[in-house]
């Protein structure tokens, strides 16, 4: 009764058992006696501590483990005369929190925790949600991102995806960045985003891609379902990203927005003089173009690629949608786009369409009468900037 199994056949301690506490506690303390280190991080984001459904009803039990390690760990500090960290890796909100049966607001009454490193591989994150909890206590919040089970569709994007991602996160409010599953050797883009993740201020001014998540993937198995067959997780918040926006419908009637909230973390309207180009990329997917030949739609376009296994393309809409769609960001209406290798590209937006922060952007395509019954999805979006 102490092990469960999970839907791919693993089994894993169940937290709810105080003989799973003893244990963990007792394989801990014995690395933390016999090795000098500055702290531990306990990753729940990365896990799974209860079987599904049985989380919140649980918190207490985990509340309790937290609460008994960090009494021993702060007699280590004693007999040591130098603080031993604590943290803990949780979801990236607290809703995804109280899903996965973490009771953060309790850990930080009792200020149990120094550092929330928050999320796994989630490009949207509440940092604020954090602070707002956290209050004037002196708990640090950072923000991990895994590039191994990586975004869906994002996975070793170009360096431009990582700064847009840490310019978000920073504009937020997060202390730093916690890297997992990066390698250092043998990949320079890992390298090179080590080397510019700690510095907010030189990110400043270099390019960026901004991008939109999409919910699910990252594994190729069946840990997480994919988006293209999507099913709620019931055994996880973490790692599912279940409320990312993508894909996402477009109403086949035409009447409705499809709305997205983009969030852009660089001042476009301050640095307007510096800036060479905003571009905003839009991907779409018609299943109802399938059998239609390749001369009557745009070119079939890569929507995801996974360790080179799992690729995922769409079914490329039909020629002269381009000149139907509307797009809008904030309420202005952009110019019409052309189509470069399936994407639908917005050249030369103005600066002044942006907000620093979270933006609103509206998609409206007027209804196709012979296929209202199967929506165009919204795969991708992306703003990408160029500066001088």
């Amino acid at each position: 009764h102490l092990l469960f199994q999970l839907p791919w056949g693993a089994k894993v301690w169940n937290f709810a058992h105080k003989e799973v506490h003893d244990y963990v506690i007792r394989n801990l303390m014995e690395v933390v006696e016999k090795y000098d280190f500055d702290g531990i991080d306990l990753d729940f984001a990365r896990g799974v501590v209860f079987p599904a459904g049985e989380g919140w009803s649980n918190r207490d039990q985990l509340t309790s483990f937290v609460r008994r390690l960090r009494v021993k760990l702060l007699e280590i500090e004693q007999t040591r005369g130098r603080p031993f960290l604590l943290s803990a890796r949780v979801p990236q909100d607290l809703m995804g929190c109280h899903y996965d049966g973490i009771d953060v607001e309790t850990w930080t009454g009792e200020n149990l925790i120094d550092i929330y490193a928050i999320g796994v591989r989630s490009l949207g994150v509440d940092v604020r949600e954090f602070r707002d909890m956290i209050g004037k206590q002196s708990i640090r919040v950072y923000v991990s991102l895994d590039d191994h089970h990586s975004a869906d569709g994002y996975m070793w994007p170009p360096i431009e995806v990582f700064r847009g991602v840490f310019s978000n996160w920073y504009h937020q409010g997060t202390d730093g960045i916690q890297a997992f599953n990066f390698k250092y050797h043998g990949k320079p883009l890992h390298k090179q985003a080590y080397q510019e993740m700690a510095h907010p201020e030189g990110l400043r001014l270099l390019d960026k891609h901004f991008v939109l998540a999409r919910r699910g993937g990252g594994h190729g198995t069946s840990v997480i379902p994919n988006p293209e067959d999507w099913s709620t997780p019931r055994h996880m918040y973490a790692n599912t990203n279940m409320f990312a926006p993508l894909p996402a419908p477009l109403d086949p009637r035409g009447k409705a927005d499809t709305l997205l909230k983009m969030y852009i973390g660089d001042d476009f309207n301050t640095e307007s003089e510096q800036i060479q180009q905003i571009r905003l990329r839009l991907l779409l997917n018609d299943p109802t173009t399938r059998d239609l030949p390749d001369e009557k739609t745009w070119t079939q376009t890569l929507i995801r690629h996974f360790r080179g296994v799992d690729f995922l393309y769409n079914s490329p809409p039909r020629k002269g949608v381009e000149k139907r769609l509307q797009l809008r960001v904030n309420n202005i209406l952009l110019t019409e786009p052309v189509v470069e290798d399936g994407w639908l590209v917005y050249h030369d937006v103005d600066p002044r369409v942006f907000a620093v922060g979270p933006n609103l952007v509206g998609m409206l395509l007027p209804a196709r009468a012979a296929d209202a019954d199967s929506p165009m999805l919204i795969e991708k979006l992306e703003v990408h900037v160029a500066y001088h």
